[in-house]
């Protein structure tokens, strides 16, 4: 076998291995939709209701497609 050949995929071998190892672990994760990402302990108080109900609606465009929002300071 030719040392050349071997050379180029002895680079690309690390990082195939590592995406597909990342593919397969968040393929692993199946529904997300269930999890608590509030990663504290869990003999605390949760705030985990208050945080998935903190953001509002999103207000409709005006006639010139210009989204607005009243209570917004910057």
């Amino acid at each position: 076998m030719n040392a050349h050949a071997t050379g180029p995929r002895r680079r690309w071998l690390p990082a195939t291995a590592a995406l597909t190892v990342s593919a397969l672990a968040l393929a692993g994760c199946g529904s997300t939709s269930n999890l608590d990402w509030d990663l504290r302990p869990s003999n605390r108080f949760s705030t985990s209701t208050a945080a998935q109900q903190a953001t509002a609606a999103r207000p409709q465009p005006d006639a010139r497609g210009v989204i607005s929002y009243p209570g917004y300071q910057v």
